[in-house]
């Protein structure tokens, strides 16, 4: 059971690496600081750039996680839904 529990964790934070990712060169590419997308999404710079370097340590439950990558994703006019 906990082998399983540590595998799931593993793909949790392989897919929050993915997305990161994205995010980061998403938010770059549009020559947005991180500061930026904090104002805009009153989401912690901390918070933010965890996502980025899919820290899943320094992140709050998923279902937090989830609703903060929809915002980011929203701020840099990504589709934060899909």
């Amino acid at each position: 059971m906990r082998r399983h529990v540590l595998q799931v964790r593993q793909l949790q934070a392989e897919k929050l690496t993915e997305l990161g990712v994205r995010l980061c060169e998403g938010r770059k590419l549009l020559g947005m600081s991180l500061d930026e997308v904090a104002s805009k999404t009153h989401i912690q710079q901390r918070l933010l750039r965890a996502i980025e370097t899919g820290n899943l340590d320094d992140l709050p439950e998923p279902v937090y996680i989830q609703s903060f990558i929809r915002q980011y994703a929203n701020a840099i006019g990504l589709n934060g839904v899909h």
